[in-house]
């Protein structure tokens, strides 16, 4: 939870608050609250302040010009209006130093500057209000929100495809790491949020109308090609403050309700590095505490293997609240699965079993319970990776009963991208390879598992 505020400044149109979140010698990070005591609407808000630290990061508001130690913030296009009577929280990270912000100045559409005035202490604790964020009373106990690939171009039809297969929640995938260090989808440098790049534009316009439609989206990060942004942090020698940092302001950028780690491939046995970014998510939480997080891991019909295990202890330790435990039931080779002995839906069913085996040991050992309400399962559907497993329509309906007696969590499915008909075991990121499915035949299977939400103009 945050902190009380330290100070508070009070002008005749505007308050400021600050507040250090904390403090680990060589570094901080804080919160400022401005609010609206004028008696009109501000618009395209700035803020000037004189801080003798320099300022690493910032979230919810951007730097727009530092001279010696003076800044000037303002806010983005999404909250670059406040009105009368309402707060906008700004937090950020600072390297060594003393002092805290001083001298705050206000300027803004329907706003008249006024003079810096002595300190006064708050007369009561506040806190930084949350950015609120839509769509988050649609996430239930159990729902199903299909993996997109949003790397493809043209840019996936979001709430093209929610209103022609009535899928009202989407995982989109994947946010890695850029070459410059930031998060971007498929880990293009272009398609950071807020970028106004055409395709950058074009992703986040299909998120609004989604949402607009009545629907809403958890973004993952990591998946299996590309490198994520706990690696190139830890490559960088950035800890889990920065990455804490980064992730809260894609967060806040796209105003998420769920987050997705997606950790598979080399990364997840690197154990460092998946410590420092438990570490990161526990202190996102901390600052974002409605923020939703879910664990996505490769499976076997067996279980987890060792290092998945580890991946969900390691969050555990740091005190992440994990909503629930995604198990990627797909690519599991023909010695662990022999495609002669069962089918994809069965093995499915196995995994999910394993698992939720697993996690109610590992849980348990650390005192905490573990439900089927969180667990995941995610097929890979139609012809897999490994083109001898092929996940059909009769899987997704024994998966499906499965789930519905056990309350499973979260049903997805990858992806959303590939649910059209395709020639006959033909592996492909736009089709199943299956020749006799209709296009949406798993959708249609699944469409109506958990929190179903009403989408406008669906057919």
């Amino acid at each position: 939870p945050l902190a009380a505020f330290d100070q508070l400044e009070q002008r005749l149109a505007f308050a400021v608050g600050y507040a250090t979140v904390n403090d680990w010698g060589s570094g901080l990070q804080a919160d400022l609250k401005l609010t609206n005591d004028t008696q009109a609407t501000l618009t395209d808000w700035q803020l000037t302040f004189n801080y003798s630290r320099s300022i690493d990061s910032i979230w919810n508001a951007q730097i727009v010009s530092r001279t010696g130690s003076q800044y000037v913030i303002k806010g983005f296009d999404w909250n670059r209006t406040l009105a009368v009577g309402a707060s906008q929280g700004v937090g950020f990270t600072a390297g060594a130093g003393s002092g805290v912000p001083t001298n705050f100045v206000l300027t803004a559409t329907g706003a008249t500057p006024t003079a810096p005035s002595t300190p006064t202490p708050p007369t009561s604790p506040t806190t930084p209000t949350t950015p609120s964020t839509p769509g988050v009373d649609l996430w239930k106990e159990q729902f199903f929100a299909p993996y997109v690939d949003m790397g493809q171009y043209p840019v996936p039809d979001l709430d093209g495809l929610a209103r022609q297969y009535g899928v009202g929640l989407m995982t989109l995938g994947f946010m890695q790491a850029t070459p410059t260090g930031k998060l971007g989808w498929a880990g293009f440098d272009v398609l950071t949020p807020g970028s106004t790049n055409e395709q950058a534009l074009a992703i986040q316009g299909e998120i609004n109308a989604l949402r607009a439609a009545g629907g809403d989206v958890m973004v993952s990060l990591g998946g299996a090609a590309g490198q994520s942004l706990a690696q190139s942090y830890a490559q960088r020698g950035l800890g889990a403050q920065a990455l804490a940092t980064a992730y809260c302001e894609m967060v806040d950028t796209l105003k998420l309700n769920k987050l997705d780690f997606d950790i598979e491939g080399a990364a997840i046995a690197e154990t460092q590095t998946i410590k420092m970014q438990m570490d990161a998510i526990a202190l996102l939480q901390a600052t974002r505490p409605g923020l939703g997080v879910w664990l996505t891991l490769p499976v076997l019909p067996q279980g987890l293997t060792q290092d998945g295990v580890n991946v969900v202890k390691a969050a555990l330790v740091a005190g992440v609240k994990v909503d629930g435990v995604n198990v990627m039931a797909m690519d599991y080779g023909d010695s662990a699965a022999p495609p002669q002995l069962k089918s994809m839906g069965e093995y499915a069913v196995d995994a999910a079993n394993s698992t939720f085996a697993q996690m109610t040991s590992l849980f348990a050992g650390l005192g905490q319970t573990f439900g089927w309400n969180q667990l995941g399962v995610t097929p890979m559907l139609g012809v897999n990776d490994v083109t001898t497993e092929v996940f059909t329509l009769a899987d997704a309906d024994r998966l499906e009963a499965f789930a519905r007696a056990k309350g499973l969590g979260m049903l997805s499915m990858w992806s959303l991208n590939r649910d059209n008909p395709g020639p006959t075991g033909q592996l492909s990121n736009f089709h199943t390879g299956i020749p006799t499915m209709s296009a949406g035949g798993f959708s249609t299977v699944w469409g109506d598992y958990g929190s179903d939400p009403a989408i406008s103009g669906a057919t």
